[in-house]
This record gives C-alpha cells, sequence and structure tokens, in this order.
C-alpha cells in the first residue's frame, strides 16, 4: 500500500516538471507602493502615504490660512486707499465748488463795475426863482427849480421828481430815506428820458413849516432806470435853504439873491 502511494507523489511531482508550471515568486514591495506610513519631503507627492496626504492637507490648509491673512490686508489696505480717495475727491469737489462761488463772484464784480460805468447817472443843482417869503399861515414859500444832469453813459429812463420842505430841527437823514422810499416806483406818465450829458430844469412850488428862526431844509429825490434791465434807481438831496447867515436871520423873507443852498447830511445816490 505505501510504495504504491510513494510511487503516485512521484509520478503528480514529475507531471508538474514536465508541464513547466512552477509557483509564482513572490512580489517585492516598493517603497512607494507598500509603506502607507511613509514620509515625505516637501515638494513630493506619494499618494499611497497616508501620512503624507496629512502633510499635503496640513500645507494647504497652512497655505489658505497665509493667503487669507494677506487678503485680509490687501482688503484692508484697499478700503483705506479707497477712503483716501473718497476724501480727496470731497476734497478736491469743495474746492471746485469755492473755486466757482469765487469766479461767480469775481464775475458779479466784474460786470457790476462795467454796469456802474456804463449806465446812467443823474446829478442835481437846487436855484432859487422867487424870494423866500412868509405865508399868511405862518408857513415859508419859495419857488425853486432843480438841474438834472445826466452824467452817465446811457440814457435815464422815466425820471420824475419830488421834492419838500422841512424844518431843520428834524432828523434829516430819517426823513431823506423816508421820502426816498415813498417814492421809488415808476412812474411813465409824469416822467421823462434824460440823454447822456443832457439836463433840463424842474420848477417846483415849496410851502414847508417854516418859521421864525427856524432853518428850512429841502429834501428830495430824483427817481429813475437804467439799462439794460430797467433797474429803478435814485438820487437823493437833502439843502439848508435860506441867508449865508442862517444862524442870525429871519428865514420867513429872504430875498431871491440871498438865498443859499447848502449840502447836508442825508442825500444818497444808488
Amino acid at each position: 500500500m505505501i510504495p504504491n502511494l510513494k510511487r503516485l507523489c512521484v509520478a503528480i511531482l514529475l507531471g508538474l516538471v514536465c508541464s513547466g508550471v512552477a509557483p509564482a515568486p513572490e512580489k517585492e514591495l516598493t517603497e512607494s507602493e507598500g509603506d502607507f506610513n511613509a514620509p515625505c519631503l516637501p515638494g513630493q507627492d506619494n499618494r499611497r502615504s497616508e501620512l503624507c496626504a496629512q502633510w499635503k492637507a496640513a500645507d494647504a490648509a497652512h497655505e489658505a490660512a497665509v493667503w487669507t491673512g494677506r487678503s485680509f490686508w490687501l482688503g484692508l489696505l484697499g478700503t483705506v486707499v479707497g477712503a483716501g480717495t473718497l476724501i480727496a475727491a470731497f476734497m478736491a469737489a469743495m474746492y471746485a465748488k469755492h473755486a466757482a462761488k469765487e469766479a461767480r463772484r469775481s464775475a458779479d464784480i466784474a460786470n457790476a463795475a462795467l454796469v456802474a460805468s456804463e449806465r446812467a447817472w443823474l446829478v442835481v443843482e437846487p436855484f432859487a426863482e422867487s424870494d423866500m417869503q412868509a405865508t399868511a399861515t405862518g408857513e415859508t414859500h419859495l419857488f425853486v427849480s432843480l438841474k438834472i444832469t445826466n452824467i452817465g453813459k446811457t440814457p435815464a429812463l422815466n425820471a420824475h421828481t419830488n421834492m419838500t420842505f422841512m424844518n431843520g430841527m428834524g432828523d434829516i437823514p430819517e426823513a431823506v430815506t423816508a421820502h426816498s422810499k415813498t417814492n421809488r416806483e415808476r412812474n411813465e406818465r409824469w416822467s421823462r428820458t434824460v440823454l447822456p450829458g443832457e439836463s433840463y430844469r424842474r420848477p417846483w412850488g415849496l410851502t414847508g413849516p417854516v418859521g421864525g428862526r427856524g432853518t428850512a431844509v429841502l429834501i428830495g429825490c430824483v427817481t429813475y432806470e437804467t439799462l439794460p434791465d430797467r433797474t429803478l434807481h435814485q438820487t437823493a438831496f437833502c439843502y439848508y435853504v435860506g441867508p449865508g447867515d442862517y444862524m442870525t436871520q429871519d428865514h420867513r423873507n429872504v430875498p431871491q439873491g440871498a438865498i443859499e443852498f447848502t449840502v447836508t447830511t442825508g442825500g444818497f445816490a444808488d
């Protein structure tokens, strides 16, 4: 029995040798394929190493954190630069606004100077046309004429005159202002045009509350319009009226030749 079994084993072994079949050799594992805990140097890529993959992930997280920090500082820098740009733009706008305002102011001044140099200007000069006489009611009467001259370069339109007597003991500037304000209006019916260099006389009869040694004051205004926008202007005037020695002489009866007109405070020209 046993000899037969030995023969069978020898036969099987010889059959395997003859058929060329041999056991496969063991495969040797490389460093990159077999060691899952193998480290890797910076820049190397070992996809079979778990430790290497962890290091790669850590490096990526570190780089992301670095770039996040850089992005924050870049964003902050951009915000500061943007704020500075906004402030600079605001200051430039304010400067431009101020410059425009000053330019307009300069233009207005230049235009006003041009208008003032080219517009009509009326000046006045009074003359006595009668004796100054006391009336039966105790007032003083005088007939005057007002010479009105246009010394400007353009015509004065719708020029009209108003005047009155007052006692010199009152507030003369206030009276002139009130009188001018009352008569500051257009009058196309009782007015005339005064050409440049032209003069005319406006006669006027005056009766005022001046008696005894009180000082008579002639106040009035000439109102007119100027080109090109027909703006209203006035020449207001006020004169002491009477003899030269008005402090000692009677103002109720003064001969025409002795009457003088002395400029006093309150007149204006606008």
